[in-house]
C-alpha cells in the first residue's frame, strides 16, 4: 500500500510539472501585429522599457550574462532612447556622466519618476561582487543625457534577488523579489548542485518564497541605505513584473503562478483586492491609463524559459540566430475583466520581458536577445 502511495505520489508530481511547464498546452499564433523586425542598434538584454513623454527608453542590460552564464564583470550598460517613438524607430544611445567607474551596471527593473521638474529614471542593478544589489537613480538632463544622482544599497541578503519596482513618493517605493534564494556574490555560476535543486524545485513546484518589499527612502546622500520590510498580504512563487495607476493601486504578476494581484496602497502596506488569473507565464506589467487596460509581456511555453537558459550559457546573443521561443503579449481590460491576447509568435523576440504600444506599434524587449524588436499593427 505504502509502495502504491510513493509511485502515485511520484506520477501525480510528473503529472504536474507536465501541465504546468507547459508541456503539452497548445500555442496559437495571433498576429494583430506582424512585420516584426529588430531595432538598428544592438541593445543585448534589454529587459524593460518605459516611456518617456513620447519617447521609449531601453537599457542595454546584456542579463544573460549574469543570469544564464552567471558571470558578472566589471562592465556598464547603456541607456537608448526612441524619440517620438510613435512615428520613428530608431534608438540613439543616451551619455551617463559621473556614474563610478568601479561599480558594475547590469539594469533589470526601471521606473520613471517625476518629482517637481525633474524627471528620474529608478533602475534595479546586479552589480554582484562589483558593488552588490543595489538600485541607481539619474536624473534625465535632456533627451540624450542623463546625470547620475544616487545609488540605493540592498541588504546582502537581496543578492541577484531582484526584479521591479515602482516609486509611489518622493520617500517611498515597492520592489518586487523575483528568486526565493540569495545568489552568491561572485554570481550564479557558483550556485552548485544544491542552489540548482532548490530554485528548480520553485520553479516546478511553485513553492511561495518570494514577495513585494515595502521600502523608505531619502535622497539626501548619494548612497542611500533603505528600511526596507516584506509585504505580508501575499506571498509570491516569483514575484515579478509590478505597476500603478499613479494613484493608490498596484499589480503585481506572479510568474509562475499565471496571476496578477491587484492591491491597495495604504499607509502601512498594501492591501489586496483582488486577482487576475492569465493563460500564461507573467513577466513585466504595463498600465495603459487611457484605455484602462494592462499590457502583458507573457512566455506561453514556460519549459522553454528553462531550455533558454541552458542555450545562453554557451552561446552569445546574436541577430543570426536560429534559436526560437513563443512569445505573446496580452491585454487585460480593467472595465470588463477581459483578457485578449494581440500578439502570439515563435518567430521573433526570444524571451520576452516587456512590451508597449506606440499608436499602432508594439515594441517587445527581452532579457535573452540582442536588441528589441517592432512590430506593425495588421490593418
Amino acid at each position: 500500500m505504502k509502495k502504491h502511495l510513493i509511485i502515485a505520489l511520484i506520477l501525480g508530481s510528473i503529472f504536474h510539472i507536465v501541465v504546468d511547464l507547459d508541456f503539452i498546452k497548445q500555442v496559437q499564433k495571433v498576429e494583430n501585429y506582424s512585420g516584426c523586425e529588430y531595432l538598428n542598434l544592438d541593445i543585448p538584454g534589454a529587459e524593460d522599457i518605459i516611456q518617456y513623454e513620447n519617447h521609449l527608453i531601453f537599457a542595454s542590460g546584456d542579463l544573460a550574462e549574469i543570469i544564464a552564464k552567471g558571470t558578472p564583470q566589471l562592465k556598464q550598460a547603456s541607456f537608448y532612447i526612441i524619440k517620438n517613438a510613435n512615428q520613428e524607430s530608431k534608438p540613439i544611445e543616451m551619455k551617463i556622466n559621473g556614474f563610478p567607474s568601479n561599480i558594475a551596471f547590469y539594469p533589470h527593473g526601471l521606473h520613471l519618476w517625476k518629482q517637481n521638474s525633474d524627471n528620474y529614471i529608478f533602475a534595479v542593478n546586479h552589480a554582484y561582487i562589483y558593488g552588490g544589489e543595489r538600485v541607481e537613480i539619474f536624473r534625465i538632463v535632456d533627451d540624450l543625457h542623463l546625470e547620475y544622482e544616487h545609488s540605493i544599497i540592498m541588504e546582502q541578503q537581496y543578492t541577484g534577488t531582484l526584479k521591479d519596482l515602482i516609486v509611489v513618493s518622493n520617500d517611498r517605493f515597492f520592489i518586487t523579489k523575483l528568486m526565493p534564494y540569495t545568489d552568491p556574490i561572485e554570481g550564479r555560476s557558483k550556485w552548485g548542485i544544491g542552489m540548482n535543486i532548490k530554485n528548480f524545485g520553485v520553479l516546478a513546484l511553485k513553492f511561495q518564497k518570494t514577495n513585494i518589499l515595502d521600502c523608505s527612502f531619502d535622497m539626501k546622500s548619494i548612497q542611500i541605505i533603505p528600511n526596507c520590510h516584506p509585504v505580508s498580504t501575499q506571498l509570491f512563487s516569483w514575484a515579478g513584473g509590478i505597476t500603478w495607476d499613479q494613484d493608490k493601486t498596484v499589480w503585481v504578476g506572479d510568474n509562475l503562478r499565471k496571476t496578477i494581484y491587484q492591491f491597495k496602497i495604504l499607509e502601512e502596506g498594501l492591501v489586496k483586492e483582488n486577482s487576475i488569473k492569465l493563460p500564461h507565464q507573467i513577466d513585466n506589467i504595463n498600465y495603459d491609463k487611457i484605455n484602462q487596460k494592462l499590457i502583458i509581456a507573457m512566455n506561453p511555453k514556460a519549459y522553454q524559459t528553462i531550455l533558454l537558459h541552458q542555450h545562453l550559457k554557451s552561446n552569445d546573443l546574436s541577430r543570426e540566430s536560429t534559436y526560437t521561443t513563443w512569445s505573446s503579449v496580452g491585454e487585460y481590460s480593467l472595465t470588463t475583466n477581459q483578457t485578449k491576447i494581440i500578439y502570439q509568435s515563435n518567430q521573433y523576440i526570444r524571451g520576452i520581458s516587456n512590451a508597449l504600444i506606440m499608436q499602432g506599434k508594439l515594441y517587445l524587449s527581452s532579457w535573452a536577445d540582442i536588441a528589441p524588436m517592432v512590430c506593425y499593427k495588421y490593418e
